[in-house]
């Protein structure tokens, strides 16, 4: 069975401090939906503007709230090796199964650089460490050498790829396969193009919103009709930033607030009328269901 892991959005209150009630309600209906494997403070869930105080909070409301029913992964998006490690010597002591740790952005380092980011990460790691290879947001594409050689380190059982070329995914794939190594797909889109090899499963955003959908596309081998008409949604909503769209739709659902922290800001109003027609097209009954499933 393929690992879905939903990447939550950070709820917030208008006074921008953390929405914890929000947190348990987004959890509570994942769990409903059978999903118990999410993915926290990472991305969609604004790390960048957390402190490493409110991240660590997160994570002891939800084990306190959910305890053994969630499987949580926690995002470690520092990209200094000092901050890294201060935060991991914290998430040590929590209850947590993976830890998603991103590639060094902005220093534009060399693979040298990067493996030895890693290693001294992993020394102070006692918890399984996921490789987050996200180049449209750090500048670094991970080569096939780097990734053996990454993967010969102490606990880095994985990668949460979101890359877009295929032909270095479908390597990458064959490499994890090799190795015995978790290989995610890191966005939604890219289950469409990666789900006839063997991979182990996809972080999911859009999980949030259409979980039966997702957890259906990256079961099936071929595309059928209604298959089909949710990969041209998925491909229009994957134009718009992340966590704003996700935000946005949760806030349509009546499940939190849509309130940024900046540089964040919301959605343009026309591009919210663009996505809900996308969806409307795709289910006329949409927001309207899922409303009243509510």
């Amino acid at each position: 069975m393929k690992k879905i892991i939903v990447s939550i959005i950070t709820p917030m209150k208008r006074n921008l401090k953390i929405d914890f009630r929000s947190i348990g309600r987004i959890v509570k209906k994942q769990l409903l939906l059978k999903n118990k494997n999410i993915l926290i403070n990472a991305t969609t869930g604004e790390s960048t503007s957390l402190s490493n105080k409110e991240k660590i909070t997160v994570i002891r409301y939800i084990s306190k709230k959910f305890g053994e029913k969630v499987k949580i992964t926690a995002g470690s998006c520092y990209n200094s090796t000092r901050k890294s490690i201060k935060l991991i010597k914290k998430l040590n002591k929590e209850k947590i199964e993976y830890i998603l740790q991103v590639t060094p952005y902005y220093y534009n380092t060399c693979e040298r650089g990067i493996i030895k980011h890693f290693k001294a990460i992993s020394k102070k790691s006692k918890i399984p460490i996921l490789i987050y290879n996200v180049p449209k947001r750090t500048g670094i594409d991970l080569s096939s050498n780097c990734l053996r050689r990454l993967f010969n380190i102490r606990n880095i059982v994985g990668i949460k790829d979101s890359s877009s070329n295929k032909k270095k995914l479908i390597k990458k794939i064959t490499i994890c396969n090799e190795m015995k190594k978790l290989f995610l797909c890191g966005d939604d889109l890219q289950v469409f193009k990666l789900r006839n090899y063997k991979i182990d499963g996809v972080v999911s955003v859009l999980s949030s919103i259409f979980p039966k959908e997702i957890k259906k596309a990256i079961t099936n081998i071929t595309i059928g009709k209604v298959d089909f008409n949710f990969l041209k949604l998925v491909r229009r909503l994957s134009k718009y930033r992340n966590p704003l769209l996700i935000k946005w739709l949760l806030k349509e659902l009546n499940m939190t607030k849509e309130v940024f922290r900046l540089p964040l800001v919301a959605l343009k109003n026309s591009e919210k009328k663009d996505i809900k027609n996308y969806i409307e097209k795709y289910d006329k009954k949409f927001f309207k269901r899922i409303k009243k499933e509510e």
